[in-house]
């Protein structure tokens, strides 16, 4: 299991007929990738790190979920971002207060979410607060 979890195990294929089909259809990328993908995926969206155990002639996976008000708070986030973005498109002169007031959140917060699409090469402010304008820069 030890080997499993760090990616130095030697992986072999249990139904090559299966697996055939599956590398064929492009459901498999590469064999033995699979556990390390798996791991990543779940650390990408925040979540725990599956339990691997022995189990039989084999191996048994737990997967551990989040609790439902933090994965609501991401999509809420994300809402606000691409609102944010939909603001801008609307009128690329917008101030950071204006933005605030026409989202309904606090102007700290409304700061947070542009930093963080200022910081993440979304948006960028060309020229001064009050002069200046927004642009997009990548999606």
């Amino acid at each position: 299991m030890e080997q499993l979890l760090s990616g130095s195990y030697t992986s072999h294929v249990r139904n090559k007929k299966i697996a055939a089909i599956f590398k064929e259809a492009g459901i498999i990328e590469q064999y033995g990738s699979g556990i390390s993908r798996i791991i990543k995926a779940f650390n990408d969206y925040g979540l725990a790190t599956p339990a691997f155990e022995n189990f039989q002639h084999g191996f048994r996976v737990t997967v551990f979920s989040k609790k439902a008000d933090v994965v609501e708070n991401v999509v809420e986030k994300r809402a606000i971002e691409e609102n944010i973005l939909k603001t801008i498109k609307q009128n690329r002169r917008i101030s950071a207060s204006d933005i605030a007031k026409h989202l309904g959140v606090s102007g700290r917060n409304a700061q947070r979410y542009i930093r963080k699409l200022q910081d993440g090469n979304v948006i960028r402010r060309i020229g001064s607060d009050k002069g200046g304008y927004w642009e997009e820069t990548k999606r």
